[in-house]
């Protein structure tokens, strides 16, 4: 019964220290390692212009502009 009880109040203890330190440990492993490399550029229509390998800049009519981001799910 003892020994239960010690092993219950360790596993409490440690659960709170990972609930306490949950943002560091999610920082740790987010930044460590290489980044993944982006997946290759995709065709995004027709009238889709890439530009710096990121951006794509789509016209709508004279004086409006789509900007997208394509790419930026992956950084």
């Amino acid at each position: 019964m003892k020994k239960s009880l010690f092993v219950l109040f360790a596993l409490l203890l440690l659960g709170a220290g990972l609930v306490n330190q949950r943002v560091n440990i999610m920082l740790f492993f987010m930044f460590s390692g290489e980044p993944p490399p982006l997946l290759e550029k995709q065709e995004e229509g027709p009238s889709a212009i890439w530009f710096d390998d990121y951006y794509t800049v789509e016209s709508i009519d004279e004086r409006t502009f789509a900007i997208g981001e394509t790419r930026y799910f992956q950084q």
